[in-house]
């Protein structure tokens, strides 16, 4: 019986330590009468050679348009793309492997109703203090670091304890369970 439980524990640990759930963010802005609400998770960090992709989720009832604004550091104009409209409420930008440079990017998205009605993300002063994206020009996607080593080392113990290939000794002694 104890066997089950440290097994579904360390599968509920090694999880939380594989997804690194703490660092996601999801944000919304905030909503007045009758303005559309963006949810979107930032991106923070992308790699040199390879597309991205940045969506949200608009809720509004009308007619609007979902726009990304994205340029290079340093770079005063934006590049105004109209974002794609996927499946419910999401959004979503491709952009192109090309574009991507070790520079980074900076972006906010813009829903625009009419001209009395616009929603940015971020909310407050979006132009001047866009969303900033790192890009990296190594990759790290077969890289063993120490968390992944640790998780690997948990699962390869917790599965051998659980089939009874290796028994854990008390090393406190006491009686077995």
């Amino acid at each position: 019986m104890k066997k089950k439980y440290y097994l579904i524990i360390s599968l509920i640990v090694s999880g939380i330590l594989l997804l690194n759930i703490s660092n996601i963010s999801y944000m919304t802005t905030k909503n007045g009468t009758g303005t559309p609400i963006i949810k979107h998770i930032p991106v923070k960090t992308t790699n040199i050679g390879y597309d991205l992709l940045i969506s949200c989720d608009v809720i509004y009832s009308g007619n609007f348009i979902a726009q990304l604004m994205i340029r290079k550091p340093g770079v005063w104009q934006y590049n105004i793309t109209n974002m794609t409209h996927g499946f419910g409420n999401t959004y979503y930008t491709i952009i192109p492997a090309k574009n991507v440079t070790v520079a980074g990017l900076e972006y906010y998205i813009k829903v625009y109703v009419n001209e009395n009605i616009t929603v940015t993300y971020p909310y407050s002063n979006a132009s001047d203090n866009p969303l900033k994206i790192l890009v990296r020009n190594y990759y790290m996607e077969y890289s063993l670091t120490p968390i992944y080593f640790g998780i690997i080392v948990i699962l390869i113990f917790t599965i051998l304890y659980v089939v009874d290939i290796i028994e854990i000794k008390n090393p406190w002694g006491g009686k077995k369970n």
